[in-house]
């Protein structure tokens, strides 16, 4: 009862810390174990880019590629999705025609970007942008260019994502040990409460992480944290009640002095 009341009343510097230190760990083990799998398809993506699509040159804001045109795009059977491009001059105000079919789709012009999403179409004019080219080398180079901010900006938006998470899930698991208090009129105030919960957290965070590191796939393995988590809350609240001793109040005397 000593150590479950004394984590009831812990500093709140050092459960902000804790429940930090949660955030911290999750998204370490969440960047590391998506980062290989994500650069993995990447890599395929951007090696298989020539195999796929033809070298896309944007010069002084108009697009030009080599070979027959108009270029379509294989969709892997989706029928629903039309991918063209079409560079020739003069073929602009026909582009519309190639997604008067499909609900989903993209066509380059000489001059712009037509995106048709859900039904609604959209045209992107290519004037001012930067010139490029688009081959496997050029996506090679700029994927390795670019990789240490996309990391650093996955790990900071993982760390956010995760503290908020984390917190909501203190905030409302908390009520686990406040509402068992209350039943058996023991005292335990919410915040006492809420540093019972980021305690009890620590266990399924760590358990989670584990999972993540090793690459190892549980099935439910959501429902074992949660299990693991409110299981854990449930011990210190019966451990409070179970060992609470009510204050009998200052002895009083009867008779004289």
């Amino acid at each position: 009862m000593a150590m479950t009341r004394s984590l009831a009343k812990t500093s709140g510097l050092i459960v902000a810390l804790i429940l930090i230190g949660c955030a911290l760990l999750s998204a370490w083990a969440f960047i590391a174990y998506v980062k290989p799998k994500v650069g993995s398809v990447l890599d395929q993506m951007v090696n298989k880019y020539d195999s796929v699509l033809p070298e896309i040159t944007l010069r002084n804001g108009q697009a030009s590629i080599r070979g027959n045109q108009p270029y379509i795009v294989d969709t892997m059977g989706e029928k629903d999705l039309a991918i063209v491009i079409d560079t020739r001059e003069g073929k602009q105000n026909e582009a519309r025609n190639y997604l008067k079919d499909v609900s989903n789709g993209v066509v380059l012009t000489r001059d712009t970007v037509i995106t048709k999403q859900d039904r609604q179409i959209r045209e992107i004019p290519l004037q001012g942008m930067p010139d490029f080219e688009i081959n496997s080398r050029n996506l090679q180079e700029l994927a390795a260019r670019y990789a240490p901010q996309v990391t650093a900006l996955a790990w900071g938006m993982s760390v956010i994502c995760y503290f908020f998470i984390k917190l909501f899930q203190v905030l409302i698991l908390a009520l686990v040990p406040y509402f068992a208090a209350q039943s058996y009129k023991v005292p335990l105030r919410y915040g006492e409460a809420f540093k019972l919960a980021t305690f009890c957290m620590v266990p399924p965070v760590l358990y989670d992480a584990l999972l993540y590191f090793t690459d190892t796939r549980i099935p439910w393995s959501f429902v074992i944290y949660f299990a693991g988590y409110v299981g854990l809350l449930v011990l210190a609240a019966a451990d409070l009640i179970r060992n609470y001793q009510p204050d009998e109040g200052p002895a009083t005397s009867i008779g004289p002095a």
